[in-house]
Formats: C-alpha cells, sequence, structure tokens
C-alpha cells in the first residue's frame, strides 16, 4: 500500500521559512544559541508534521546545540 504524501499548509511553510531565516541571521551575527533556538522552531515545526521523523529530527537538533556550545567553549580558551 502507498501511503498518501504530507500536506502542509502555506502557513506552516511560512513559519517555518521566517524560523529558519531568523537563525540564518542570528548565526551571522555570532549569537549561536539564539541561532540553536530558531532553527530548533524549524525542527519542532518539521516535527508536528512529520511524526515518523521525531527523535531522528530531536537528535540532529540535540546534535546541533553540542556543536555550538563546543564552538563557543572553544572561542573563550
Amino acid at each position: 500500500m502507498f501511503q498518501q504524501p504530507f500536506q502542509v499548509s502555506p502557513e506552516a511553510k511560512e513559519r517555518a521559512a521566517e524560523a529558519k531565516s531568523r537563525g540564518d541571521d542570528a548565526f551571522k551575527r555570532n549569537e549561536y544559541l539564539t541561532a540553536v533556538n530558531d532553527y530548533a522552531q524549524v525542527c519542532h515545526l518539521f516535527c508536528i508534521l512529520f511524526q515518523r521523523f521525531r527523535v531522528f529530527i530531536l537528535f540532529l537538533v540535540l546534535l546541533l546545540e553540542c556543536s555550538v556550545l563546543m564552538h563557543e567553549i572553544s572561542f573563550f580558551k
């Protein structure tokens, strides 16, 4: 059996694009924790839309947060 493709509302796409844009801007300003929070919002939206991939996406967010924190720690040494 084939599953129906996921339908993503235009509002959800717009909210995800806005959060990603905020994260990109924060990253360019070297505000890494703010960027992680904004990217996590994007991941959260995708988790809501794609429940099957929730654990995988959250794992990726955790890896991103760890890499950002490691970067900040090495920056202050």
